[in-house]
């Protein structure tokens, strides 16, 4: 999986540049066919006046974009908060996609059980 992590108006330590790579690696076994994560710290001027900082986070896997963004104090507190957003997600998706490929078996079943006129 490709991992890219942008910082905009904003100076993020090398460590946690590191740490939000690794987190991402671990998304890649909530969702099959995971294929590219970008992570985006920014300084969030606009809502905020006391100096949030803002991670986004998107997914493309199997030609979806799953994006995800949560703000904090600090640039840590918001890449958790984000990487459990989109944890959540991915395993939601995963789960319909499941869904949607193993059809209920019910209907079937009580097609053939009732009498035919």
């Amino acid at each position: 999986m490709e991992i890219t992590v942008h910082t905009r108006h904003l100076d993020v330590p090398v460590g946690l540049r590191e740490a939000a790579v690794e987190k991402a690696q671990h998304l890649e076994r909530f969702l099959e066919g995971t294929q590219r994560a970008q992570i985006v710290f920014s300084r969030d001027h606009a809502a905020r006046d006391d100096g949030y900082v803002t991670c986004e986070i998107s997914v493309v896997a199997r030609g979806r974009v799953v994006r995800v963004r949560s703000s904090g104090h600090l640039a840590s507190t918001a890449l958790e908060a984000a990487i459990s957003k989109e944890t959540q997600r991915l395993t939601r998706m995963q789960d319909r996609l499941v869904q949607r490929s193993r059809p209920r078996h019910g209907a079937a079943s009580q097609r053939l059980t009732e009498p035919a006129d």
